[in-house]
């Protein structure tokens, strides 16, 4: 069969938040193999004007790189389970509720899908340090393949544009998951 390379992002701000990304990590890796992880990035939780303020807790973010055998749904599929059945419950409902853990498909080969709940690349990655940045540190000439605005940019170009290695609201911690 054969192998998909992909490009994961996980992030986490309730409870043990190393714990909980190194958790999601083993059991993604029942499935996945040859992962490349970044360090892992401290940054600000993005909120919608007039969230409660119970919802502003930091994440611990990284990005990883492996390859597969799984198809883009049932890897979709596989990442809900891991994000419902590997650590308790999200505690509060809404896009940008705290989490445990967060598993987003950032980029499935060079492939470009879009449906209702799922988009390849991810449709936000352009605009999130906390996911380019990491990125970018494994992955430096990684092209992003949509067309449009950022059509064949490197990860490192794009997050060049965000500010890279100079955002005061993303600290780069100087451990990794694994």
């Amino acid at each position: 069969m054969d192998k998909n390379f992909i490009i994961i992002a996980l992030g986490s701000n309730l409870g043990e938040r190393y714990q909980n990304l190194k958790t999601a990590l083993l059991a993604l890796k029942t499935k996945i193999s040859n992962i490349n992880c970044s360090n892992i990035y401290s940054s600000k939780a993005l909120l919608p004007p007039g969230s409660p303020e119970e919802w502003n807790h930091d994440f611990y973010n990284c990005v990883f790189s492996g390859t597969t055998e799984l198809d883009l749904r049932s890897l979709f599929e596989f990442s809900l389970d891991v994000e419902n059945t590997a650590l308790p419950k999200k505690k509060l409902k809404g896009t940008y509720s705290p989490r445990y853990i967060d598993i987003d498909i950032i980029a499935f080969n060079d492939e470009v899908f879009e449906s209702e709940v799922l988009q390849i690349p991810h449709r936000r990655m352009c605009e999130r340090d906390f996911v380019l940045f990491p990125l970018a540190d494994i992955l430096p000439e990684w092209r992003y393949p949509a067309k449009g605005l950022n059509f064949q940019k490197t990860a490192l170009e794009l997050a060049q544009g965000l500010g890279y290695n100079s955002s005061n609201e993303i600290k780069k911690l100087n451990f990794k998951v694994i």
